[in-house]
């Protein structure tokens, strides 16, 4: 239901619901998940989330860039499908992640708290690259936060960023 402009999940019953949210190219959206979770969707991503969180855990599939900050829950861990590349446990947390397929490396980048991705634990300031094409995993010590986070906060840090973000904005190829 609709209530002030917001969506509100009721839990009603036992059957699982799905939901679909996708950003068009040149746009971002918001949403809240029904256990308080927040997310940012950057354009051309999309997010699939249950209606209510049941079971033992909580899990969402993610295409695209996501900055998300997660609610706690001791009793349900946050899971986080990458476009059927990898799972990022989440352990409490403000992290970005960019998976783009059209690019080389996927990256989850940790503003704070804790992340698992791929059996790397990532400390707040580092990033994991998830090479798409051989699978691999490295990581990058010291991460350039404002970098990772410049599509969220409108202060992109480099020409070749600003130039594959209006190119994903108006649909055209990536330089």
């Amino acid at each position: 239901m609709v209530v002030n402009g917001s969506l509100v999940y009721e839990n009603n019953g036992d059957e699982v619901v799905y939901h679909t949210m996708s950003t068009p190219r040149g746009r971002q959206f918001h949403v809240t998940l029904p256990d308080g979770t927040e997310v940012w969707l950057n354009a051309a991503s999309s997010i699939r989330y249950p209606t209510a969180f049941k079971g033992n855990e909580r899990t969402v599939e993610i295409t695209g860039e996501a900055y998300l900050e997660v609610a706690a829950s001791a009793q349900q861990p946050f899971l986080v499908n990458v476009d059927n590349k990898t799972t990022v446990q989440v352990l409490g947390t403000r992290f970005n992640v960019n998976a783009y397929a059209d690019e080389l490396n996927m990256a989850t980048t940790l503003l704070d708290g804790k992340v698992r991705v791929a059996d790397v634990t990532l400390q707040p300031g580092q990033q994991a690259l998830l090479n798409n094409r051989e699978g691999k995993v490295s990581i990058v010590e010291k991460a350039d936060l404002d970098k990772a986070m410049a599509w969220k906060t409108g202060c992109s840090t480099s020409r070749t960023q600003v130039c594959n973000r209006l190119c994903a904005s108006w649909n055209a190829g990536t330089i």
